[in-house]
């Protein structure tokens, strides 16, 4: 597949996470903001290898195709709407230094892609829930700039609407 990319050309880098929704929100995000703009698409993801994930080779294995079959949904997506795609995968304790390995590859092998990520804005938030839901994004924004790649981060709004 990667024979049908011209990496000369604008390449588009998802980054792609547990949820498939935050996902497909970054990718049609893209597609509504820069039509056409972007001749490839690339789709790295990193599952976080924490101690449950070391108890056994199945926990592991499990870990993997999950990543795989997530990945390879968004690249049959992507081909499904024409767009040349691939995906890369990691894993380890440190999701941000695993994403910026990833990402590095990504650098060397397409001339200056464009990283993409989400982020949840939730309407009644506090320093707690920024902690807690997705820092990942802004701490890989100033490793992947301090290497000169950019990183786009686009919002997803979520209400958190109360019992009554």
């Amino acid at each position: 597949l990667i024979d049908e990319m011209d990496p000369q050309q604008p390449t588009a880098v998802f980054l792609i996470g547990d949820s498939a929704g935050e996902g497909m929100h970054t990718l049609l995000s893209e597609r509504r903001t820069w039509p056409g703009y972007f001749k490839n698409y690339v789709f790295i993801g990193v599952g976080v290898v924490d101690m449950n994930s070391y108890e056994s080779d199945r926990t592991l294995t499990k870990m993997t195709n999950k990543m795989t079959k997530r990945l390879k949904y968004f690249v049959d997506y992507s081909h499904q709407l024409g767009v040349p795609a691939i995906s890369y995968s990691a894993f380890g304790t440190d999701p941000v230094e695993k994403l910026e390995e990833l990402a590095g590859i990504v650098q060397s092998q397409f001339s200056n892609p464009i990283f993409f990520s989400a982020k949840l804005v939730m309407q009644n938030e506090w320093w707690l829930t920024r902690l807690l839901h997705n820092d990942t994004p802004m701490s890989l924004q100033r490793r992947l700039l301090l290497k000169g790649m950019r990183l786009i981060i686009l919002p997803i709004q979520l209400s958190l609407k109360q019992a009554k």
